[in-house]
């Protein structure tokens, strides 16, 4: 099966939560399945990380997300 991995777009946020939140080891605490969808919108457009996701036979598969800029764990300056 080909996979093509690609930027994350905006059209791409629906589907890439709903796949999130049917993945267990994504779940972020006890309260919480996921990150708040409008989290996940924010995260697809933030110049400040890169988020990339997996299409295979035109539907989302997997995905990845990173950045150096988190409004809730800021990394200490050195």
């Amino acid at each position: 099966m080909d996979v093509l991995i690609r930027p994350a777009m905006p059209y791409d946020a629906a589907a890439l939560y709903a796949l999130a939140l049917a993945t267990p080891e994504l779940q972020t605490s006890a309260s919480f399945a996921f990150m708040e969808r409008d989290e996940l919108a924010t995260a697809i457009r933030n110049s400040n990380g890169v988020m990339l996701c997996a299409e295979a036979k035109e539907e989302l598969v997997g995905f990845i997300y990173a950045t150096t800029y988190d409004l809730d764990m800021p990394l200490a300056k050195h």
